[in-house]
């Protein structure tokens, strides 16, 4: 498709995300009596979030587990095109896999759930993408490991949509809705620092080890961090009351 056909897609999605805002219920809550700074709303929010422990102990761990995930991730196309030696269009079928894949487990979660104790979910969902990636890094550079990593990237789809949306719900209902947006603020920071550090360095790793390594380096540091997620006590009872 041409290029301006691509971009008018995106629009389209966009709006339509948008749009389904519309459907949601969002609860009022109480006006500020005063006006604060916005690094006050910050160190609000970082001082609710270190009142929760595993919530606050998890974030790092899901800080660091991006900051491995995103080089691997950006070099999609490039994993496709010179380790496999594959074609544009079969980049853009990984990463329609991709999407499918964590297109259905959002799907999953929102008929189903996580479970009774969602932490297992979140630890699974971390196993099930560290596994994925180490696998890729480990496929034979041909035709067949191409096919083969497309159709394991619906497990790594999967497996994100499954590892945030949990995490996600507890926040929601651990944190009170007064200091909601802080927390949800200082989360999203902590993601956004954790994406451009990763890719800062996905570039260089590539050059001086191969893209196959850095998957197998992305993998290996999220299946760690499981362990990790695995030992802290504050984490693994991150969903009991």
């Amino acid at each position: 498709m041409p290029m301006q056909w691509i971009i008018l897609l995106d629009v389209i999605g966009a709006v339509f995300g948008s749009l389904t805002v519309l459907l949601a219920y969002v609860p009022q809550t109480l006006p500020q009596a005063e006006d604060v700074s916005f690094f006050h709303n910050m160190r609000l929010g970082v001082r609710e979030l270190m009142q929760h422990r595993g919530i606050f102990q998890y974030s790092i761990l899901s800080l660091i587990s991006i900051m491995f995930i995103m080089p691997g991730a950006s070099l999609y196309p490039l994993m496709t095109t010179q380790y496999f030696g594959g074609t544009i269009g079969q980049a853009g079928i990984v990463e329609t896999v991709w999407s499918v894949g964590s297109l259905l487990g959002g799907l999953f979660i929102s008929i189903w759930g996580a479970g009774k104790n969602r932490f297992f979910a979140i630890f699974g969902s971390l196993v099930t993408l560290g596994a994925a990636f180490s696998v890729f890094g480990l496929l034979p550079p041909n035709q067949r490991g191409f096919w083969l990593f497309a159709g394991l990237n619906i497990f790594a789809g999967f497996a994100l949509a499954l590892m945030n949306s949990p995490f996600m719900a507890i926040v929601q209902e651990r944190i009170k809705p007064e200091m909601m947006g802080r927390v949800m603020s200082v989360l999203m920071a902590l993601t956004n620092v954790g994406a451009p550090v990763g890719l800062m360095f996905a570039g260089p790793l590539a050059d001086q080890f191969g893209i196959a390594q850095l998957f197998i380096l992305a993998g290996v540091a999220t299946l760690i961090t499981a362990g990790v997620a695995l030992l802290l006590p504050a984490v693994r009872q991150i969903d009991k009351k």
